[in-house]
């Protein structure tokens, strides 16, 4: 797939709810430049953006503000310049992205029923 064959990926999301997109990336460990949005923050477990920030390098790759096409050009130019660590994020992401596997959803999806029954 073209996600497996890149070296990151940019999610522009201006909204999302459950992204299946970000789900694949996580399960092909693929570092992402991404917008500052509650579902990312949720799922990757980063802050949001303060008042003066453009961008911000996070554990996965960079974050940047929606909407903001100036944000995203510095966020690009941000993930070139950190490209040496994608190798190491991409372990960490993959890692993550175990968590959201269709198993272990489906462990949790029992789990809840037989605690109902």
């Amino acid at each position: 797939s073209r996600i497996a064959g890149s070296d990151v990926i940019v999610l522009p999301s201006l909204w999302e709810g459950n992204s299946i997109l970000m789900l694949e990336v996580l399960a092909l460990g693929k570092p992402m430049i991404l917008t500052d949005i509650p579902s990312f923050q949720e799922v990757l477990g980063f802050n949001a953006l303060v008042e003066n920030e453009v961008c911000r390098q996070e554990w996965f790759g960079v974050v940047f503000r929606k909407g903001n096409v100036e944000s995203c050009k510095e966020a690009l130019e941000r993930a070139f310049s950190i490209r040496e660590s994608f190798p190491e994020m991409s372990k960490r992401i993959a890692t993550v992205g175990d968590g959201f596997s269709t198993g272990k959803q489906a462990a949790g999806y029992m789990a809840i029923i037989e605690k109902k029954a």
